[in-house]
């Protein structure tokens, strides 16, 4: 069995390629019922209107992840990261 981490860090990394690729399918079965999304203007997305804009294909290519820190609290982890794309 992998350790929480590693299984946290493959976790976004399949986050960033399903935002890559609008895998609506895959974001489906990985988003929690009350996931939230924070847009760069400070809306939120919940999951449904998060689903709804992932089907629109996406105008950005070369995204990435850098300085990925992940806090394990129990059963909770956060993921916090900063992206860039072009």
């Amino acid at each position: 069995m992998k350790p929480a981490l590693d299984c946290l860090l493959d976790l976004n990394r399949d986050y960033i390629r399903a935002v890559e690729t609008s895998d609506v399918s895959r974001f489906a079965e990985i988003l929690a019922d009350d996931f939230l999304c924070s847009q760069p203007d400070g809306s939120l997305l919940d999951r449904e209107a998060f689903l709804r804009h992932t089907a629109a294909p996406v105008k950005i290519s070369n995204l990435e992840a850098h300085d990925v820190k992940v806090r394990i609290m129990g059963d909770v982890a956060i993921i916090h990261a900063r992206t860039t794309y072009t």
